[in-house]
């Protein structure tokens, strides 16, 4: 198994110290799997539209190979708000009952994850509060 390992003061500089970080000297103390070990296969990170209703079942046959999808929804928009609305419940629908995720990326886009894979949220801080709109202030105050 091939393993990551920090790098030191001296493979801080880019150029050749680089290439001395991925190594198979059990030496060093600070190492981290390049792979999980029981994945079989490689993971893809794929970029499919959905242009009608007959694209959902490949797509959820991809996320149950355990692909990650990038799905681009502005085909099926074009053609049909309802189909839209369809296709994406479906799509909800089934990656809640598996455990995966799923989140929009833009106005076209949506990410579709297997259960292994989560898709980072921004937590909304607390302290940061926002001027209400009419008050003049726009920006952003503690």
């Amino acid at each position: 198994m091939q393993t990551f390992k920090l790098p030191s003061s001296e493979t801080t500089r880019p150029g050749k110290a680089w290439l001395s970080m991925i190594d198979s000297d059990d030496e060093r103390d600070e190492r981290f799997p390049l792979v999980n070990p029981s994945i079989q296969h490689p993971i893809y990170v794929k970029a499919y539209p959905l242009r009608d209703p007959t694209d959902v079942p490949r797509i959820k046959a991809e996320i149950i190979e355990g692909n990650i999808l990038i799905v681009k929804i502005t085909p099926i928009a074009k053609r049909s708000v309802e189909e839209t609305k369809s296709a994406i419940s479906e799509l909800v629908d089934f990656v809640k009952s598996i455990q995966g995720d799923i989140a929009r990326l833009g106005e076209e886009r949506i990410v579709m994850t297997p259960p292994t894979v989560k898709v980072w949220r921004r937590k909304e801080n607390s302290a940061l509060t926002v001027a209400p709109s009419g008050s003049g202030a726009d920006e952003e105050t503690e």
